[in-house]
């Protein structure tokens, strides 16, 4: 999946890889495909075995490992605080799609697109994300779809890396992630993360997701 960007998010992007010291080299009338690409290969392997992580941890619970690094437990935390809060919308959301096969889950980027259509990115609407996918990989595993949920877990980090992945280097990669939420909190193991500012953020953001959703889907006739 491309970054798609307008002209002037496209001559930003192109400032904020030379900031982060990542040379790209364009010619007075070329343009150049900002893609994950570019970032360095730390944060896209570190993407990857998030995405994959909480998929699988959401989609088999019984079958998850000890969490493998703090910003693992953190991300599994907060979806598990947003699934208990907001589940029955996750049930909705996930009913309305109706996926009978794996050829079907290319409408997450379709969803993805909606959500950050207006170019704001925030930890909380990438938490969101991290939530709606992995639900929904535990609703197709429910139907019996073949490996829906490395499906899913790839779709998720390729949106992550080359979508949001300019935004996540910029604003100081995962471990920037790690430090805005308490770490006291975020590593009680079966704990449910308390923090008010973080939950009205995650709270506005499902909405924004719910509602994107729903004007994405085709209205019968």
């Amino acid at each position: 999946m491309l970054l798609m960007l307008g002209k002037f998010s496209y001559y930003r992007s192109l400032l904020l890889y030379y900031r982060m010291g990542i040379h790209v080299d364009v010619g007075p009338n070329q343009r150049v495909i900002l893609n994950g690409n570019f970032l360095p290969v730390t944060f896209r392997n570190q993407s990857k075995e998030l995405a994959r992580d909480v998929v699988h941890y959401v989609a088999c619970p019984q079958d998850a490992p000890q969490p493998r690094n703090r910003r693992i437990q953190i991300m599994r935390n907060l979806v598990d605080d947003m699934i208990k809060d907001r589940e029955q919308m996750l049930k909705d959301m996930v009913k309305a799609l109706d996926i009978q096969d794996a050829s079907q889950l290319k409408l997450i980027h379709n969803i993805a697109t909606q959500m950050f259509d207006d170019q704001v990115v925030t930890w909380g609407r990438i938490v969101t994300l991290y939530s709606f996918c992995s639900y929904l990989a535990r609703g197709c595993l429910r139907v019996n779809i073949d490996d829906c949920t490395d499906a899913i877990a790839d779709i998720l980090s390729d949106i992550v890396i080359n979508r949001l992945g300019l935004w996540i280097v910029s604003n100081g990669g995962w471990k920037t992630f790690e430090q805005q939420f308490p770490v006291i909190c975020a590593w009680i193991p079966m704990g449910v993360w308390k923090g008010l500012f973080v939950a009205a953020i995650l709270l506005a953001t499902i909405f924004g997701l719910y509602i994107s959703f729903t004007t994405l889907k085709p209205k019968k006739v």
